[in-house]
């Protein structure tokens, strides 16, 4: 529940919560087909699917990706860019 997801190219995204036997929750199942369409979601919350950076950014479910050194900086900006209402 935010307003921009940064992430770098090498982060592994997913809800691997089934591989432990546990339902995904916490408001992912409801968000996650927002971002990235029901048949990815549903991929990625019944087969537990893990997902790249790279393809996260492709897929809508991240907003940026930045360097792994740079990532707080980029957040920050982000975050400002948001505040000054230059990004949705």
């Amino acid at each position: 529940a935010c307003h921009a997801r940064i992430s770098t190219s090498s982060a592994v995204l997913g809800l691997p919560e089934l591989r432990s036997g546990i339902l995904p929750g916490f408001g992912g199942t409801q968000r996650l087909p927002r971002l990235v369409g029901l048949r990815k979601a549903l991929e990625m919350i019944l087969m537990s699917k893990l997902v790249y950076g790279d393809n996260a950014r492709v897929m809508g479910l991240v907003d940026g990706i930045s360097s792994a050194d740079l990532l707080t900086t980029t957040a920050c900006h982000w975050a400002k860019d948001i505040l000054a209402h230059r990004r949705p």
